[in-house]
């Protein structure tokens, strides 16, 4: 048997090491990060995900919110990594956030897609 949660570890890590090698950050749709990664409160989109090729996680907070990942960064601490979450149903950008909020491993999903940009 395979140690699912050593996998996505190890997803994380190589993710990380993909998006330091591009500056820190990346982009899945553009001009939504402002001039100013750390502050967190200018980050934001308007708009409909539609035909956008973006990964899908599920965050758990008062409820289960579907939500599209719009870029990723490196967070404080290595190998951790945050993502600008939109919540497509309300049309409204989350924020940033980590991959403690995410529910059932679904982080793997933003990991397995940074892994595919190489």
């Amino acid at each position: 048997m395979h140690d699912i949660s050593k996998l996505i570890r190890e997803n994380r890590k190589e993710a990380y090491g993909i998006i330091k090698a591009h500056g820190g950050k990346i982009e899945f749709v553009k001009n939504i990060i402002h001039n100013n990664p750390d502050d967190d409160e200018e980050d934001d989109w308007i708009g409909s995900i539609g035909e956008k090729n973006v990964p899908w996680v599920v965050l758990g907070f008062d409820e289960i919110v579907d939500t599209a990942v719009l870029a990723v960064k490196c967070g404080k601490n290595e190998p951790n990594i945050e993502f600008l979450a939109f919540d497509n149903n309300s049309y409204e950008c989350i924020g940033w956030c980590d991959d403690a909020s995410c529910c059932s491993n679904t982080e793997n999903a933003i990991y397995e897609f940074i892994g595919n940009l190489k």
